[in-house]
């Protein structure tokens, strides 16, 4: 009789296991279907908004891009993978929203630029200790002070 009893309260044993992982499951699916409030991006002190943006080197959908950072509105701009085509479009298309820009090529797919509301000062491009890709450092007067 004993062996019957341990028998049995394996299966039971079995089935609450077979019953969380089933559970858990469920959980684990229907968090990752429920979507997060959107954020509330209206502080009520002064704010800087920055984005950054590779543009794709290959000069695909320009448009597309001017259209996003219209829609954006931020502050500051920096992009990724310029050239000089991006640079002509892009100055063409948003000198009048972004007065201050600075646009630095680079070899290969490493061109960079800033293109902002507010002056540049002491702008220098750093060179990569390796790899492709330099940076660009520059100060600016702006809202939130002098960063």
């Amino acid at each position: 009789m004993a062996s019957k009893f341990i028998y049995k309260g394996a299966i039971m044993f079995k089935g609450h296991i077979f019953l969380l992982i089933t559970v858990l499951m469920m959980v684990v699916l229907f968090a990752g279907c429920t979507s997060l409030p959107e954020a509330d991006f209206s502080p009520d002190r002064p704010f800087l908004k920055v984005i950054t943006y590779n543009v794709n080197w290959g000069f695909v959908e320009p448009q597309n891009v001017v259209d996003y950072i219209c829609k954006a509105d931020a502050d500051i701009i920096c992009l990724q993978e310029t050239h000089s085509h991006w640079e002509a479009f892009l100055k063409g298309q948003l000198t009048e929203c972004y007065p201050h820009c600075v646009f630095k090529e680079w070899s290969g797919a490493g061109g960079i630029a800033i293109m902002s509301k507010y002056e540049l000062h002491n702008v220098k491009l750093i060179a990569p200790a390796e790899g492709w890709f330099p940076a660009l450092l520059a100060d600016t007067q702006t809202p939130i002070g002098f960063i």
